[in-house]
């Protein structure tokens, strides 16, 4: 008896199916696969981990999903014009020598492996896109309250500086006391009592 996992299966949809959802094919060891014309998208890990050696997508597909061919056997890989966005990691983890794409398709991180020789057909491969495809930079974008919240709390304080002297802390004026009431005149050094002067002498 054939194990399973050694089976060939080909799957192969009618010109009705105008997408492939996400997780499709799934692990299921496939090792070839027919893409209708009426497909317009791949959905994500539509085909992930199966055993694909090649594969043609039509002119009909616009969106390739996160990681849809991820874990093959793909060495080569041709993206028709149509494409208007390649999603993350979405060749990842294939022996991938060679990939061909248009300069205009929009490609999200890590689409293929590392060392993969790619193409960029239709102009100077300097205005290629290389960069996430919108719906992973929308969901990126942070909120304007996520922003707030991450933007530094501004200090209101006024910078330290010279300190007004309180009412307290100033001088009094001579001869008045807190109350206002004049002070006491004191002895001099020589003991002179208030009100003496200098020749006045006091009898006891």
């Amino acid at each position: 008896m054939t194990p399973i996992h050694h089976w060939t299966h080909q799957p192969q949809g009618p010109d009705s199916v105008t997408s492939i959802g996400d997780g499709a094919f799934f692990h299921n060891f496939l090792n070839t696969v027919t893409i209708g014309n009426s497909v317009t998208s791949i959905g994500n890990m539509a085909f992930w981990a199966n055993r694909l050696s090649s594969v043609t997508i039509p002119d009909s597909v616009t969106s390739i999903g996160i990681a849809a061919f991820r874990e093959n056997q793909l060495t080569s890989v041709r993206i028709p014009d149509s494409v208007i966005s390649l999603a993350t990691r979405a060749f990842l983890d294939n022996p991938l020598l060679t990939a061909s794409v248009h300069v205009d398709t929009v490609l999200g991180e890590d689409v293929f492996p590392p060392g993969t020789e790619i193409e960029y057909r239709g102009g100077d491969p300097d205005r290629a896109m290389l960069r996430r495809a919108p719906d992973e930079e929308a969901a990126a974008a942070p909120t304007e309250e996520a922003a707030a919240e991450d933007e530094p709390a501004v200090d209101e304080e006024e910078p330290p500086g010279e300190e007004e002297p309180s009412v307290e802390d100033e001088p009094e004026e001579s001869g008045e006391t807190q109350s206002g009431e004049p002070e006491p005149e004191s002895a001099d050094e020589e003991g002179t009592a208030p009100g003496d002067e200098e020749g006045f002498e006091t009898e006891y």
